[in-house]
């Protein structure tokens, strides 16, 4: 869930997805737009796209909006996050995260992130059997899942060096 609402950027609809690497080139009605290949998953033809205007370089991160009939309107936001909330309850009883948007230049400011999905993020073992696993952050980092935050903090330091 997102707090905030975009601001007044024109949404492009996506045209054509071109692999290009690591990278995809999404051709939309406008600029093309060049995304991580892990993001570009998610996107499909006729989808919208709203880039947040650029400060200096490429891009900071976009907003995409599904646009098919029937179905659920889904979204997905690519960008930098700060300052992340202790977990915490809400009125149902399930547990969060807030996470603080680090360039809110869509009118996006916080992210309410379920514990699920952090859980799902680090680790495999809850993911369905018979589906492919993607690598944890602990096995990327070469860690074990007890490792405290200081722990991680120095593993990503000597994993970076390499």
């Amino acid at each position: 869930m997102m707090r905030g609402r975009p601001g007044p950027a024109a949404w492009l609809r996506i045209l054509r997805l071109q692999q290009e690497g690591a990278l995809v080139r999404c051709l939309t009605d406008g600029d093309p737009i060049l995304v991580p290949r892990t993001v570009a998953r998610y996107l499909r033809l006729g989808d919208e796209v709203c880039i947040s205007p650029p400060a200096s370089g490429p891009f900071s991160g976009f907003l995409a909006r599904s646009v098919s009939s029937g179905r659920k309107t889904r979204q997905l936001l690519f960008c930098q996050t700060g300052y992340v909330t202790q977990p915490r309850s809400d009125q149902r009883g399930q547990h969060f995260v807030r996470a603080a948007v680090r360039e809110a230049s869509l009118g996006i400011k916080s992210l309410h992130i379920p514990n699920s999905a952090v859980r799902d993020y680090f680790y495999f073992f809850t993911q369905p059997a018979g589906e492919h696993r993607a690598i944890t952050l602990y096995e990327l980092l070469r860690s074990v899942p007890a490792a405290g935050f200081a722990d991680l903090r120095l593993c990503y330091r000597v994993r970076r060096l390499d």
